[in-house]
Parts: structure tokens; C-alpha cells; sequence
């Protein structure tokens, strides 16, 4: 059973009765708050005088959160070390290994930030491009997502055509995890989101 961040399970807090459970999510979501924080802060170099401002905590605590992150993150740095970059005239451009297009680089910091951002716009676009080669037009896109109108009683058969563009996405891409899409239909947008 996978445990929750106060060390129970999911069961074991449903067991509890409801005015414990409310203080238990309290807890979580002061937690999440600060990890989320620290999350987007360290990718940026944040140093612990700015994340203990930032969470309304005292700087021993977001040392120690910078810490944590970057033990568990390690890998953040490996990738931003081994990608290729290089400065023409006065900008540095970083290349993505996954789309071969090479990103302007305001900032030797923004490394992953840049390259993660642009692989998943770059994987998006790949299955949109074949979403659209199948005959599935986007009426609209919002950042990882599209929606397209539907015949009722097609659901079967566009199903079909948009998990094989994910298919295709993923021979092309051939990413270490492939990707998978999540597929709702609905009246409106309130019942797919």
C-alpha cells in the first residue's frame, strides 16, 4: 500500500475519524505548499534566505528542504551538465536531444527549465501532428491537452484513431517511458476536464 506523507495509508486515514482526517489534510497541504515551492524554486538556484520567505518558514528549515530536493533531484544537474550548448555572438542556445532544435539560452540556470519545457511541447505536438494526419482536427489546445468534436456513437472509432497517434508519437519519439493520453468525452468542457 503506497503511504501517504503523514506515514499512513490511504485506508488507514480513512479509518480515522472525519475532525482527525481534516487536520491530517491541513498538515499535507502546508507541506505540498512547500515542497511545490521548492520544487520550482531550486531548479532556479534559489538560496534558503529566499525559499524560507517564500514558505513562511526560518532559514534552517528551507536548508534542509534545498537539501532534501536536491538528493532526491540529483539528476536535475546530470542532465543540465550533459546538454549541448553553445554561444553565438553574445547568446547561448541549448540543443534538445529529443527534438534536435536548438533553444536560446538566456541563462546558464534556465538549462532544464528550457529543455524540459520544450520536450513536452515537443512530444504534445508530435501526437497532435498525428491526431491531425488521421483526420482529428483540435477545435482547441490548452497546454497538454485538445478537444475535438465528436459524432455520438463515434467514440469507438476515434478512441481508436487517437490512441493510434500516440502510438505513432511514441515510435517517433522513442523516449526511455512511452507516452499514453487520457480520454473523456462530454457535452462540454466542464465534463472533460
Amino acid at each position: 500500500m503506497a503511504k501517504l506523507g503523514t506515514g499512513l495509508t490511504l485506508a488507514q486515514m480513512k479509518a480515522l475519524p472525519k475532525s482527525e482526517q481534516k487536520t491530517l489534510i491541513s498538515q499535507i497541504k502546508s507541506v505540498r505548499k512547500a515542497y511545490k515551492a521548492a520544487n520550482y524554486s531550486c531548479i532556479y538556484g534559489v538560496g534558503a534566505t529566499k525559499l524560507a520567505r517564500e514558505i513562511g518558514s526560518n532559514k534552517a528549515d528551507a536548508e534542509a528542504l534545498i537539501k532534501a530536493y536536491w538528493e532526491r533531484n540529483w539528476s536535475i544537474k546530470k542532465v543540465s551538465e550533459a546538454a549541448e550548448v553553445k554561444v553565438v555572438g553574445p547568446n547561448m542556445w541549448i540543443k534538445n536531444p529529443v527534438s534536435g532544435f536548438w533553444h536560446s539560452l538566456r541563462s546558464d540556470k534556465d538549462r532544464f527549465s528550457t529543455l524540459n519545457q520544450s520536450t513536452g511541447v515537443y512530444c504534445f505536438d508530435t501526437w497532435l501532428y498525428f491526431c491531425n494526419k488521421a483526420g482529428i482536427d483540435s477545435v482547441f489546445q490548452f497546454h497538454d491537452e485538445q478537444g475535438n468534436y465528436v459524432t455520438k456513437g463515434k467514440e469507438k472509432e476515434n478512441t481508436l484513431i487517437l490512441k493510434k497517434a500516440i502510438s505513432n508519437a511514441n515510435d517517433k519519439l522513442k523516449l526511455n517511458v512511452p507516452l499514453d493520453i487520457d480520454i473523456q468525452y462530454g457535452s462540454n468542457y466542464a465534463d472533460v476536464h
